[in-house]
């Protein structure tokens, strides 16, 4: 049944205009998945609301880290090295890396979209609503695209979800975390991705057969869990760091202190980002600097870019008082 809805809807898209594919392939990689999942919540914890920001970053390390943990316990090829009738589109097998079940791009997308949905469901129901659309059209475009079963995006919706249901109600528990909370939430983070790093370097990985020829997925599957697991460790640490030098932070008063600090959030995680793939995968290797990358750029965003936000604003003639101060 759903490799008969995949040929389904691949004859559709080959029976359209070549631009819905693309349209199709950059909403998927660009709204589903990648750079806008990873702005979204970074501007809303740099100039809306820094608890609902690290909420939903919580929402997606958890709901990446158990996606892809998945991924590498079942090792489902595939669509089309299940049946070979199936042809995925050319320009979105760069973004289909590692097995198939369940969909990183529909988990990212749920874990970011729908989270902030929910935190936003009663003062912006409009919006709620687009962001929830925005999730079902990524699941759908995976199908569209042929690179996954209508069952790796259910499923990845269904893991979104836990990870939202956990990562929320945890996020305030965390807020009013005391130095040994704090201490203890980052060590077991710590310990999750050690555990996940270890079980996913040791493990052996079959080997499936397209056209006769062996085919693997481990390196990009194991690539994708070194990310994930960065991402993880450079949270629980840019959390600590944020909670020792800033502990809160208001949101800008201005416009123009809004861009600014968006600015410089972008060029140091960005920057950070690049650079460390740049230079240190030929030191490090492959997956190390996956994670190195990963784990460094949201170290920074989180931890450090607001410990720059006081002086922001008085240069442009306010004084910052961190939230707990506010509160005081």
């Amino acid at each position: 049944m759903d490799i008969d809805y995949l040929l389904w809807l691949q004859g559709l898209r080959e029976s359209l205009p070549e631009f819905v594919e693309v349209i199709a392939a950059l909403f998927s990689d660009v709204i589903g998945a990648g750079i806008v999942t990873m702005v979204v919540p970074l501007l809303v914890y740099w100039l809306l609301d820094r608890h609902d920001g690290l909420s939903i970053l919580l929402s997606f390390g958890i709901g990446s880290m158990a996606n892809q943990l998945i991924k590498a316990i079942l090792c489902v090829p595939r669509p089309w090295l299940l049946d070979e009738r199936v042809q995925p589109a050319e320009r979105a097998l760069s973004h289909a890396t590692g097995y198939s079940f369940p969909s990183g791009h529909s988990q990212g997308a749920f874990s970011v979209y729908v989270a902030l949905a929910w935190i936003k469901r009663h003062a912006h129901v409009l919006i709620s609503l687009l962001l929830v659309l925005m999730t079902l059209l990524t699941g759908l475009s995976r199908n569209f695209l042929g690179v996954h079963t209508p069952q790796d995006v259910l499923v990845a919706f269904g893991i979104g979800l836990v990870g939202i249901a956990i990562a929320l109600p945890l996020a305030r528990k965390l807020q009013d975390a005391g130095p040994a909370g704090q201490l203890i939430a980052v060590m077991v983070a710590l310990a999750a991705v050690t555990g996940m790093l270890v079980f996913v370097t040791l493990k052996e990985y079959p080997v499936s057969y397209m056209n006769g020829v062996p085919t693997s997925d481990a390196l990009d599957m194991q690539g994708d869990c070194y990310a994930s697991a960065g991402f993880m460790t450079g949270l629980a640490l840019g959390w600590l760091l944020e909670r020792i030098f800033v502990d809160g932070f208001d949101a800008p008063t201005t416009l123009a202190e809004g861009a600014v600090r968006a600015a410089l959030g972008a060029v140091v995680a960005a920057g950070t980002y690049l650079l460390i793939s740049t230079f240190a995968k030929p030191v490090m290797g492959e997956l190390w600097c996956e994670f190195t990358r990963a784990a460094a750029a949201i170290m920074l965003a989180v931890g450090i870019v607001p410990c720059f936000f006081p002086a922001i604003a008085e240069r442009l003639g306010r004084k910052s008082l961190p939230a707990h101060a506010k509160e005081a």
